[in-house]
């Protein structure tokens, strides 16, 4: 069943023209339907044109296949020429979907990350026949990138996987703006039905370009069917709280499962806020380079208690805090203006994270763990991800975690190259051979690793490759369609 696609696969390695087969078109139409869904539209999609070029017949079979996934080509270009490339494609496909609703019902996935930092001003990509499909769209002056993404999901009946890069709002959106926009909606005759969306991811590439609020949020991750949600840089405006309906989603009001939060800026009370409108979240990742965008940033224990309410349901926790620096922080070293330039002896930590009774697959920095002693007893596999392992007694904590921990099957250790010799000391004393000892303390890569298995008597170095694959496979959710989703390990 997978010869043809095979068969234009390798033409296209050759570059020569694709030609129907008179065997082709006789078969039925439903076997011909399976041997043409075999193509992938995100690698043939020359194959798929060239279908469409060469047979009426095969080219109503080709083009629900090409609409499956939607994508600019996202090669991080600001220019002019490129954006308009991009809204052009844009419009055209909306307006297709709009006017021929079977194209539509074949779109599963849209991925509109086009690398530049704001996409918001689509009418001037608009002629006038666009005007007839996006009829009501001209009333709205304010978020039109955002308007015409409504316009076109609400048409997409399969769709499940969207990526939208998000757009510039300098300005809180108010009750009135949202009212708007539901006016004109109404008027629009969109489809009562919602599309099947399982997969959201928010981009951005500053904090300052992107959302100041999260007005849509709270709409958004209410979509019944969403799953994950994840967001890259955006940052909640300082005066949520004060306007609720801005900011605050409902209690409970969210099916999302998987959460990622890449560089998200949000206060202590804010975090929590947004942890209550999650009704079951099985998987949190929480990323932050820095916090120089962010004065009032959650610290590792404020973060903690906010995911207390998920701590019933909670199993895979990635917290990574690299490179930033809280006031609580002891012993970081500065310069006269205040610069940092090395890592604090002590840091602050999340404490004990003994209520959360479901959590098996934590990934964290050492120094913001503490002592081992805070994990909970039913984890299987743990990563320790940062570079500040450094003391032999941490060692000494591992080789009692097994007795702790009657779960454990797997711990990783990544640490640079100051750890190694405290990691030599480890193996030795875990029943690692020579050569293991030996390949530990001459090691130059980063990051050194070590994984100690379930009896914690085999200790082998491993590449960093490695230790993804082999936490991957242990991580619930981790294989999603489209870009990644799920656990990050």
């Amino acid at each position: 069943m997978r010869f043809l696609a095979a068969y234009v696969r390798s033409l296209i390695r050759r570059q020569q023209p694709i030609m129907p087969s008179p065997g082709l078109l006789d078969m039925p139409a439903e076997m011909l339907g399976h041997i043409l869904s075999q193509l992938d539209v995100r690698c043939d999609r020359k194959a798929l044109y060239d279908i469409c070029l060469c047979s009426r017949v095969l080219r109503s079979f080709a083009r629900p296949i090409l609409f499956r996934h939607f994508h600019f080509p996202n090669n991080g270009a600001l220019d002019e020429a490129y954006k308009r490339d991009c809204m052009v494609r844009l419009v055209q496909f909306t307006r297709t979907c709009i006017r021929n609703p079977k194209l539509a019902a074949a779109v599963l996935e849209i991925d509109l990350d086009t690398g530049a930092a704001t996409l918001s001003e689509v009418m001037p990509f608009m002629d006038a026949e666009d005007f007839e499909v996006f009829g009501w769209q001209s009333k709205c002056e304010d978020n039109q990138f955002f308007c015409l993404m409504v316009l076109l999901i609400s048409h997409l009946s399969n769709l499940t996987t969207v990526i939208i890069a998000s757009t510039e709002v300098h300005e809180p959106i108010t009750s009135t703006a949202l009212q708007k926009v539901t006016e004109d909606l109404k008027n629009a005759a969109l489809p009562r039905k919602s599309p099947p969306i399982r997969n959201l991811e928010l981009v951005t590439y500053f904090p300052t370009d992107g959302l100041f609020n999260v007005a849509q949020i709270s709409i958004i991750i209410a979509l019944p069917t969403l799953q994950t949600f994840a967001a890259t840089c955006w940052q909640v405006w300082e005066g949520a709280l004060t306007y609720p309906e801005i900011f605050c989603p409902p209690p409970a009001s969210s099916n999302v499962t998987n959460l990622e939060l890449h560089n998200c800026f949000m206060s202590a009370m804010q975090l929590q806020i947004f942890m209550k409108s999650f009704r079951c979240l099985r998987s949190f990742i929480y990323e932050v380079d820095g916090l120089d965008q962010f004065d009032n940033h959650a610290t590792p224990e404020e973060i903690r208690l906010a995911l207390e309410s998920q701590a019933r349901f909670l199993q895979y926790l990635d917290i990574d805090l690299d490179g930033c620096t809280y006031d609580g922080d002891l012993g970081d070293v500065t310069d006269e203006d205040g610069m940092f330039l090395a890592d604090p002896d002590k840091y602050l930590g999340t404490g004990s994270l003994h209520r959360f009774e479901s959590l098996k697959y934590p990934k964290m920095e050492s120094g913001r763990l503490g002592d081992l002693s805070n994990l909970p007893p039913n984890i299987e596999s743990i990563m320790l991800v940062d570079d500040c392992v450094y003391d032999t007694g941490f060692y000494e904590q591992l080789l009692g975690l097994k007795q702790a921990l009657p779960a454990l099957g797997e711990v990783t250790v990544c640490c640079d190259n100051e750890g190694a010799a405290g990691m030599s000391e480890f193996v030795a004393k875990a029943g690692g051979t020579r050569e293991e000892i030996a390949e530990v303390a001459t090691s130059c890569c980063y990051p050194n690793s070590i994984m100690c298995h379930s009896h914690v008597i085999s200790v082998v170095t491993v590449t960093h490759s490695f230790i993804t694959g082999s936490m991957t496979s242990s991580c619930p959710d981790s294989s999603k369609s489209g870009r990644h989703y799920g656990p990050r390990c």
